[in-house]
Order: structure tokens, then sequence, then C-alpha cells
């Protein structure tokens, strides 16, 4: 990785692949992850970084602590990485290392496919838990907002309540 900071650069960015585990959990996780580095590190070498893998990022201090890195998203669960290149990363500024002895392997998800699924839905923004309350009969329930849908799920996964969408 500190290769990727030679000819003025301030902003490398790697890639952090998934380890191997069996599994379709865990084959999708590496997929989704091979196909965002693929599509995230051509885009930065094109002239065009928009985000970057905080588990495989370099960045120098003048440039993170000028942006007020650390104060300006530090309310954020998770995206702080991406809004900081998003925010700082310029074509001239930053560089792709794509070898693969600086990948930085990522242990996978141990909980199964629904955790995955949710991680992955909160991280994007499509799935966001709200408050709810339960059901008349008293069972816990929660909302969901789901690409502009809301849906009531209760008692591992059946669904309650209503569906509501745009159309509504």
């Amino acid at each position: 990785m500190a290769a990727g900071f030679s000819k003025g650069k301030q902003i490398v960015i790697g890639h952090s692949p998934y380890a191997y585990e069996s599994g379709l959990t865990n084959l999708l996780e590496r997929y989704d992850g091979t196909m965002k580095a693929m599509q995230y590190m051509s885009f930065a070498q094109a002239g065009f970084p928009y985000m970057g893998v905080g588990r495989n990022l370099g960045y120098t201090g003048e440039l993170f602590f000028n942006a007020k890195g650390p104060r300006r998203y530090e309310h954020l669960m998770s995206g702080d990485d991406d809004l900081f290149i998003n925010q700082v990363a310029r074509a001239k500024n930053t560089g792709v290392v794509a070898d693969p002895r600086a990948f930085m392997t990522t242990q996978p998800t141990p909980d199964g496919y629904l955790a995955a699924s949710q991680a992955q839905a909160l991280y994007h923004g499509g799935a966001l838990p709200a408050r709810a309350s339960g059901p008349a009969d008293g069972a816990p329930a929660r909302a969901y907002r789901f690409l502009g849908h809301a849906v009531v799920v209760r008692d591992a996964g059946t669904m309650a309540g209503s569906i509501r969408g745009p159309w509504s």
C-alpha cells in the first residue's frame, strides 16, 4: 500500500476480500465484495474516485485533519470511510493498489445469511429499523422501510399489519 503514495498521492485505495469459508453466505459476501472492489477501484483508476473500503485505505494525516475527518462523521455507525473519500478524493491525489500482496483479508460474517443481509441493507440505507409497537395480540413487531415500502415483521419473519408503498 505504501507504494501507492508515490507521485504526490495523498490517498491510496486498496481491496479487502473476504476469507473463504464454505456456504452460501460466504459465497455471496465474496462475490459482492469483489464486484464492488472492481467498480470503485476501476473508477478511481479512471480518475473518478468515489469510495474506498476502510479496512484497506490509506491517506495522509495532513489530508485527514485538514478535512476534519475524525469529527465530521463520528455520529455515523458505518459509511464514514465512503463519505470521507467522496469528500476529499480527486483524480490527482488518489492512487489505487491492486496487488494481491497488499490485500487486507476480512473475516466473513459468522451469523448466517440473515445477519449478512441485514448488515448490507443497513449499510446501504435500504432497510432501516424503526420503532414499532406490537400488534393487538401483544406479539413483538418491528417495522422496516425497504425501498420506499413500510413493512411490519413479527414472529420470526411472518408478515403482520399492512404493507404500504409509494402507491398508497
